[in-house]
């Protein structure tokens, strides 16, 4: 009787540490490269494309690496060129909080994704970035003058 107890504990204490080390998300899982799979303005939702020409995976693409730095690339709609912008971050309260030129974004882990919420002069933003092994290739030239950029030859 007293073996069955034991073996009962010994399995009670497996589940929970295995429920643990499962719901519970640390600083490397949050290192790696995102990009943009879903984008919510003002209770408008996009996914896959931004107004049906511009896939999201251009629009940003985020690297979070180990020591606390990272960068955000994204494509100009409107010149197609690459943007960049280096950033800082850390792991706080179970999130990742990105700094960029004073200003801090906190992004949470939840189903695979890093969601955030913002809001800047009365607008709402939401974000989700799925976890990539590289990112999503693109070639700026194609977008050059979608939305009203000039051309370039």
């Amino acid at each position: 009787m007293k073996n069955i107890k034991r073996i009962a504990a010994f399995l009670i204490a497996a589940v929970i540490a295995c429920v643990c080390l499962v719901s519970c998300s640390g600083k490397d899982d949050f290192v790696g490269k995102w990009e943009l799979e879903e984008m919510d303005m003002n209770g408008t939702t996009m996914t896959g494309t931004m107004m049906g020409i511009v896939p999201l995976a251009w629009v940003m693409q985020v690297e979070l690496k180990s020591d606390g730095t990272g960068y955000r690339q994204s494509v100009d709609t409107g010149s197609g060129e690459d943007k960049r912008d280096d950033f800082t971050w850390e792991y706080k309260d179970g999130k990742a909080v990105i700094t960029s030129d004073g200003e801090s974004v906190e992004f949470e882990l939840s189903g695979g994704m890093l969601s955030a919420e913002m809001e800047q002069n009365g607008q709402k933003a939401g974000m989700k970035l799925k976890k990539v092994d590289s990112f999503t290739e693109y070639d700026p030239s194609k977008l050059t003058g979608l939305l009203g950029g000039g051309s370039k030859d």
